[in-house]
This record gives structure tokens, sequence and C-alpha cells, in this order.
């Protein structure tokens, strides 16, 4: 059996991240490891097959450590199942194949949830732009083992997910998993959710009651394509926000933890509330939304007026949010679309501006 099981879903990776990806598990220090790649449906090139899928034969083909799983495009979720199920290893982590880990981290990680004995262990992360490599926290660097208060603040950043942890609490990629917890559990991702897997995930493993511990060291390299969060168009806000109301309110943990129900909602409809901003940022709000001002106010409305979002702008937690965030929820819940559009006029002309300087 080998000690860790790494698991990287692919899907049109281009050939130089791809590399990167899998030259930092081969250099492992730690050795006795295997590493599954799945591929999830890449497109082929004319004649040959994608960058990704060939080079991932390529490196399984010299490195018997390597597996190399194929299947139609079925999305990331589908793709880590598949992993979990094939996975051998007493430990699992999870790894994006535009991503990379550093050498040490195999082994540090391993030692590390062996002698706490944890079912979970989490570790940070660096955000990795094209000249910039930033190293993020979530948690005081004395904190081994998540108990008592410690281990409350730990569920709500997960239900009422705080940007300022840039994803070390919810993401899937910032956990190293013993495998017996992940299997004798059932846990797997949920297919269908476009957003938010990782949490759900993470959320549905602490129903399990594992034992969590903290590993205050940054291991993983996430690739951050600046300004990626602008440019971003989807319109699938509206069934995020009432799947994310349906989904996790559906969840025991107030049962399992003794939480207040009251004061859950109150996290939950705050995490809603971001997806609200993001809808504003990423869509209504966007300058590349190219939809005329009637078209994005009968949208906007039809996603407002849902009974979720509601609801979360009733209730989500104003302290979480700057004062120009809550003036935008003000507009949003009083259905001011005029008034918010002023932003991506706004938004325009800066960026016409910007361009004309260039």
């Amino acid at each position: 059996m080998p000690k860790v099981s790494v698991i990287v879903p692919a899907y049109n990776t281009c050939d130089s991240f791809f590399r990167k990806c899998i030259e930092s598990l081969v250099g492992q220090t730690l050795k006795d490891i295997e590493i599954i790649v799945i591929d999830d449906g890449s497109t082929p090139e004319q004649g040959s097959d994608a960058p990704c899928v060939r080079l991932a034969k390529q490196y399984a083909s010299a490195d018997s450590r390597i597996k190399f799983l194929q299947q139609d495009h079925k999305g990331v979720s589908e793709a880590r199942n598949l992993g979990i199920q094939k996975a051998t290893g007493e430990y699992t982590v999870f790894l994006d194949s535009d991503d990379w880990f550093d050498t040490d981290a195999l082994e540090s990680l391993y030692n590390f949830a062996s002698t706490q004995k944890s079912d979970i262990t989490i570790f940070e992360n660096y955000r990795d732009t094209e000249n910039s490599c930033q190293a993020f926290k979530a948690f005081d660097s004395d904190i081994k083992l998540f108990e008592n208060d410690n281990l409350a603040e730990l569920i709500k950043n997960a239900v009422q997910t705080n940007p300022l942890h840039c994803g070390i609490i919810i993401g899937v990629c910032c956990k190293f998993y013993r495998s017996d917890f992940l299997k004798s559990n059932n846990l797997i991702f949920r297919k269908g959710i476009s957003l938010g897997e990782d949490r759900l995930f993470f959320l549905n493993a602490l129903c399990k009651r594992p034992r969590l511990s903290y590993l205050s060291r940054p291991f993983y390299h996430y690739r951050e394509s600046e300004g990626s969060l602008s440019q971003a168009l989807r319109k699938d806000f509206g069934a995020l926000v009432a799947n994310s109301e349906k989904l996790i309110g559906e969840l025991p943990l107030c049962d399992i933890y003794g939480i207040d129900r009251t004061r859950y909602l109150s996290w939950l409809y705050t995490d809603m509330s971001r997806i609200v901003y993001a809808s504003l940022i990423q869509y209504y709000l966007n300058p590349q939304n190219k939809e005329s001002f009637f078209e994005s106010r009968k949208n906007f409305l039809e996603f407002i007026n849902l009974d979720a979002t509601q609801r979360a702008l009733e209730n989500y937690n104003q302290d979480a949010f700057t004062q120009r965030d809550r003036f935008k929820f003000f507009l949003c819940k009083h259905k001011l679309f005029s008034v918010l559009y002023l932003f991506k006029v706004k938004l325009s002309l800066q960026r016409k501006i910007l361009c004309r300087h260039k």
C-alpha cells in the first residue's frame, strides 16, 4: 500500500501547466506514492490526443507510480470520485492539473497526519500569478488539533465562507484525508454542481465528526490568472443560491455540534449573500456582458425575486461586509437595478480610458 494517493483531474490543461504539476509530484521527497491522473474527456487535437493526455500517457509509461484513467466529459466532481474509488494509498490528497505542490509537501503532511492521528489535516496555500507568489493562512500557528472554540470557529468559516482564507478551509486541495475515513463514510463529490462542490464535500465530511488537525505551512501553489474574476461570465447564480440554501441548510451540523439554528442560518445566508455579490461582479455589472439594460434588468429581477435570495438579503451578517458592499445589497434588496447599472457604466468607461492609454 502506498503512503499517499494524489488525485489529479485534468481537462484540456495546457502542456506547460500540466508538466509543472506532474513534475512537482514525481520529484516529491516522499517516494512511496501513487499519482492518479483522470482525464475528464479532454478535446482531441486533429489526429492526436489533447496535449495533457499525450503527456499523461508519456509520464505513466515512464513511472509505474502514475496511473492514467480516462472518462467522458462529466466534470471535475465525477473525475475526483473516480480517483477516490481507485486510490489505494493510506492517505488521499487532491491536486488540480494547473497547480503544483512544494517538493516536501507529501512527506511533511504524511508525517504530521500520522503523528496527530487525524482524519483530515488542513494546510495552507500560495496564490501564484505571473508576477507574484503570496502565502495565505487561516488560523494561528499554535493550533494543531481543532477542539472546542477552535472547532466552532472552523465550522463557522466553512459555512460562512471567509474570503480572506483563500480557499484553505473549504477548498478540497488544502486537505490531507485519511483514505479509510473517506471510503468508510462513502464521501464523494455531489454530481452536477459547478461551483461550491469543494465546500459541500468538506461540510459533509464534518458531519462524520472527523479528527481534524492543522499544519501551518503553505504547500499548495494555486495558479491564479490575474483579472479572471471580472472576466468570468456565468448565469446560474439563482440556482447556486437555491442549492446552497437547500443542501447546506439540510446538513445535520447543528444537531451534531450543538450549534444554535438561528446562528447557523445567519452563517449560511451570509455566504449566500456573497453569491449575490459575485453575481453583480461577474455577470450583471460585468462590462463584458453585452446584454442590453432591459435584458439585464429582467434577468436580475428574476434572480433577486427568488425566495432564497430575499432570505439571504434579509438575514446576512452585516459585519462580514464593507459599507460599500452593504449599499449594493440594499440596492439589490429594493430592486434598484437602474442605480446598480451605473456601476457597470463606470467600469466600462474606466476600461475604455485604460485601453486608450496603453
